[in-house]
C-alpha cells in the first residue's frame, strides 16, 4: 500500500490510512493483510486481523469527515 495523503475518517473511524496504535494498514474501514511473506512468523496486528472493522478513533472527533461506516 502507498502513502499518498493523510488518513480519511468516516463517522469518526479510520477509513482508509495507517493505524499507529497497531501498526497496520486499514482501507474501506478494515484492516489489510501485512505484506511480508508467509514463511516469516511476524505477529504483525494486520495479518493476525486482517478483514476486521477498524476502531481506531479520530484524535480531534470534530475534525472527522462525515461518513456512513456502520461500526455496530
Amino acid at each position: 500500500m502507498s502513502r499518498t495523503d493523510g488518513n480519511s475518517y468516516q463517522s469518526g473511524f479510520l477509513w482508509n490510512g495507517y493505524d499507529y496504535t497497531r501498526q497496520a494498514w486499514v482501507k474501506d474501514g478494515v484492516y489489510v493483510r501485512c505484506g511480508h511473506p508467509e514463511s516469516m512468523k511476524c505477529g504483525c496486528y494486520g495479518r493476525d486481523h486482517a478483514g476486521e472493522l477498524s476502531f481506531e478513533r479520530e484524535k480531534n472527533p470534530e475534525n472527522a469527515q462525515k461518513g456512513k461506516a456502520n461500526h455496530a
